[in-house]
């Protein structure tokens, strides 16, 4: 057989992933659950780094003119204390405004700044929690999308109480790349061990969070 020609395929295409397949096999590579929907829209994936459950599904915003689909990593915990904290990746406006000055930067690993938008409060506490090698791995390859600490919404405080706060990971689109997928839910799962080991949340395992 001669050498491929230039605009030859090497071979057949990988087939393109659903969204139920993809996440039967994040779960079969997690060691999760899949949790079937009616409709694949509703499939959700649980993953556990214990004590703390961690959900992996869909959902759609409706706004006036457009509806918006995100894929969502997230986890409840209790013991929150206030920290709040965004990274995502930099975009091409965020590296203006900050050759022209804009913000001061949080101190955490510079690694970290050079990719990423890096936000929190109370300031003095951030970078203890960004201080793990293992977390600032995955931050550094943190693929395109928001993650976030913040307090729970209200009806998880509700029923779990107070101090209940949230691990947040989205991307906009629906997300079928499956080793995306559980990038996605193994940097939940490392952020859960920062908050724990600076205080922020306690081993406490919360049913059906």
């Amino acid at each position: 057989m001669g050498p491929l020609r230039h605009g030859e395929a090497s071979g057949p295409k990988p087939r393109r992933l659903n969204r139920r397949d993809a996440y039967r096999q994040v779960a079969e590579l997690l060691g999760g659950k899949l949790h079937e929907g009616k409709r694949a829209s509703g499939d959700r994936v649980l993953t556990l780094r214990d004590p703390w459950r961690i959900w992996l599904d869909t959902y759609t915003v409706h706004t006036g003119h457009a509806n918006v689909t995100y894929t969502r990593v997230r986890a409840s915990f209790r013991g929150w204390r206030e920290l709040r904290l965004t990274v995502r990746r930099k975009s091409w406006v965020d590296r203006l405004f900050r050759k022209m000055g804009f913000g001061k930067p949080l101190r955490v690993d510079r690694r970290l700044l050079e990719c990423c938008v890096v936000r929190g409060r109370p300031r003095r506490r951030v970078p203890l929690l960004l201080d793990s090698a293992a977390l600032l791995d995955k931050l550094l390859v943190l693929p395109s999308g928001t993650l976030r600490v913040k307090r729970a919404p209200r009806k998880s405080r509700k029923r779990f109480g107070e101090d209940t706060g949230e691990v947040v990971f989205q991307i906009t689109g629906v997300v079928t790349d499956v080793e995306r997928l559980a990038a996605m839910v193994r940097t939940v799962g490392e952020m859960l061990g920062a908050l724990e080991r600076v205080g922020e949340a306690r081993r406490e395992g919360l049913p059906e969070s």
